[in-house]
């Protein structure tokens, strides 16, 4: 019998709206990040792709971003990246607030979101 390869996704923020958790450990068919994407949205919410993607070009949406095992998916093979059993998929929509005034001086919110994460849940 095929085994499945398991995953661990995080959603954060506006995301976690369409998820009964923000953490789910699931055994998944998908084998890269569109996949997973496609089976989120049929076993979850279709709200999800339509906030994540954009529905034109099938590309993430501004300042939504996605990693696996820590690294952003834009400097690996995008929404191609390959996934594999024990892999961390993390969801990060955009994270506004602070300060306007000097905001071209300092890393936006998502950044410091990301940043934050990374700190916690390196391996």
């Amino acid at each position: 019998m095929l085994k499945l390869p398991r995953v661990e996704v995080r959603v954060y923020a506006t995301f976690r709206e369409f998820f009964p958790s923000n953490t789910l450990r699931i055994s998944i068919e998908a084998q890269d990040v569109g996949e997973l994407i496609d089976f989120l949205t049929k076993a979850y919410s279709s709200g999800f792709r339509e906030r994540l993607l954009d529905q034109e070009t099938g590309r993430l949406r501004p300042y939504n971003k996605i990693l696996v095992n820590g690294r952003d998916i834009d400097f690996l093979n995008y929404l191609k990246t390959k996934l594999r059993d024990g892999d961390s998929i993390v969801f990060f929509p955009p994270a506004g607030g602070g300060d306007r005034k000097d905001s071209g001086n300092r890393p936006n919110q998502t950044s410091k979101l990301i940043s934050s994460w990374k700190m916690k849940n390196t391996r």
